[in-house]
């Protein structure tokens, strides 16, 4: 999102629905995020109390139409499993929800009075999703899981792969395959495979592998001119904000890294693309780091991801 922050004329919102994933009274993470300190745990916890789904859209309707009414387009980006259907993920997850704490949360778009149709993968109504251009933004397992790993152990305190009823979730790719291929088959985007060197119209939803993004020059201009916006004003270095971690906030600390930086950074030499990593090397590298245990359970994790990985790769472009 750094690439676009500088636009004149894009607005971006980030992550609407992660206060209601983690905190809220119809939270879907298992995950009991706390920063070690009392009197913050207790400010997180009282900010968050009422925040539901439904809030955190009206939210984000109200954050789209006051941008637009600036002549700015919206650029929003989310984690696919915040707003995945929540028995779906509840499927995949030890979430409170499976205990039957809590209630099943649910989406009303105030303008169509509907919510999500029974064959939409996601929490979000099918009108909204109709009034956006979707991008899949996907990355390869071996990069993904052990980045999670490394987030929450370093700033969940007492966290333990083994006891982590979100692992599950955010280590799959099947979110993003759900959404695809509904948004494939419906009327509200035609998939097409894209030959690279080719002219031809791109439509929604957009395929994008992260590694693309820097190792890809056609990509974010193609990604711009489908979308109709300038490319010209996309920005490749910026200037660093300083945002230093804080131990045991999780929700701070997401984004430290890109934050923290100062462009787009090209892979070192001799380092493979991501599509060729090798697994086993990988492995090698995990046990040095983590340990043969936790190596070995982000081995499984990865291993079970890789089709859907090799199946969103078929339709980037």
């Amino acid at each position: 999102m750094r690439l676009f922050q500088a636009h004149p004329d894009i607005q971006t919102i980030e992550y609407s629905f992660m206060n209601a994933f983690y905190f809220g009274p119809e939270k879907l993470s298992a995950m009991n995020l706390v920063t070690g300190n009392a009197e913050e745990d207790e400010k997180l916890r009282a900010g968050n109390k009422s925040e539901t789904y439904q809030s955190a859209y009206d939210r984000l309707q109200s954050s789209i139409a006051s941008v637009n009414s600036t002549g700015k387009a919206v650029i929003i980006k989310e984690h696919v499993m915040m707003i995945a259907d929540p028995p779906t993920l509840m499927a995949h997850s030890t979430t409170s929800l499976k205990q039957g704490s809590q209630s099943i949360p649910h989406i009303v778009d105030r303008s169509s009075n509907t919510l999500a149709s029974s064959s939409n993968p996601t929490i979000l109504p099918d009108a909204f999703i109709e009034s956006v251009n979707p991008i899949i933004l996907f990355r390869h397992p071996a990069l993904l899981i052990p980045s999670y790993y490394r987030l929450c152990c370093n700033e969940v305190p007492g966290y333990s792969i083994h006891d982590d009823g979100d692992l599950a979730v955010w280590a799959s790719l099947r979110w993003l395959v759900y959404l695809f291929d509904w948004l494939k088959v419906s009327d509200r985007g035609v998939a097409k495979k894209i030959k690279k060197g080719k002219q031809a119209e791109r439509r929604f939803p957009l395929v994008v592998e992260a590694d693309d993004f820097v190792h890809e020059p056609h990509v974010i201009p193609a990604i711009c001119k489908a979308a109709g916006i300038d490319s010209a004003h996309v920005q490749y270095q910026w200037n660093r904000e300083e945002r230093p971690m804080k131990t045991g906030d999780f929700i701070h600390n997401h984004n430290s890294t890109l934050m923290n930086s100062t462009g787009v950074v090209k892979r070192k030499e001799g380092k493979p693309r991501d599509c060729d990593i090798d697994l086993a090397d990988a492995k090698t590298g995990w046990q040095q780091e983590f340990g043969d245990d936790v190596a070995g359970v982000i081995a499984r994790y990865v291993e079970l991801a890789m089709p859907d990985y090799w199946y969103l790769r078929r339709w980037r472009f």
